[in-house]
């Protein structure tokens, strides 16, 4: 298996030794954003990354301030493809079912005021992320353009190579290890293809 198949040797490739070449694409954009949060999953989980890191790897606008630790246990960052002014079709088949004349009133009445509630709060936090500031993107192809998923898990160990050693030259320990956009901006210049 190699990214590289002009490297092979030319015996290799001769009828009845290598039977089957499959050719797999470098991965677009949205294929780079999915391998930085498989990556960057069991630090964010842990409380390892910093803010403006989860933005960039999200691709949602910037964080601006201080660095500051996020423990995203149950959340793997802020969706943006939800439509909030739209019926989906699980909001469709309650409001079916909440009209049914088996249905009773008060449960219609606190449906409706919970789904409106959780609406709200849920277009208040998009809208809070989308214009909190200039938006840099981990997976643009100006960052991670020509990056194998190989070479994105060597950013993503570069980074944390990159913060214990800024750790250990602070005085801290691997306790306050936190991983911020720095760091991988530093790794991005080590690891450039």
């Amino acid at each position: 298996m190699t990214n590289r198949r002009e490297l092979l040797d030319e015996a290799l490739l001769r009828p009845g030794r290598l039977e089957v070449q499959i050719e797999i694409p470098l991965p677009d954009r949205e294929g780079r954003r999915e391998i930085l949060n498989i990556h960057f999953d069991a630090l964010r989980t842990k409380g390892r990354l910093s803010k403006p890191l989860c933005c960039a790897i999200d691709g949602v606008g910037g964080y601006e301030g201080e660095e500051e630790v996020v423990d995203d246990s149950n959340n793997t960052g802020p969706r943006t493809d939800i439509d909030t002014t739209s019926t989906t079709g699980a909001e469709s088949s309650t409001t079916a079912e909440l009209s049914s004349p088996f249905s009773s009133v008060d449960t219609t009445k606190t449906k409706g005021r919970k789904r409106r509630a959780i609406k709200r709060a849920a277009n208040k936090i998009l809208t809070s992320f989308k214009g909190s500031g200039p938006v840099y993107d981990l997976a643009a192809d100006s960052n991670t353009g020509g990056f194998s998923g190989a070479d994105i898990a060597g950013l993503v160990r570069c980074a944390g190579s990159i913060a214990l050693s800024r750790a250990r030259r602070d005085g801290g320990g691997v306790e306050g290890l936190i991983i911020t956009l720095d760091d991988v901006k530093q790794a991005l210049e080590e690891v450039k293809i």
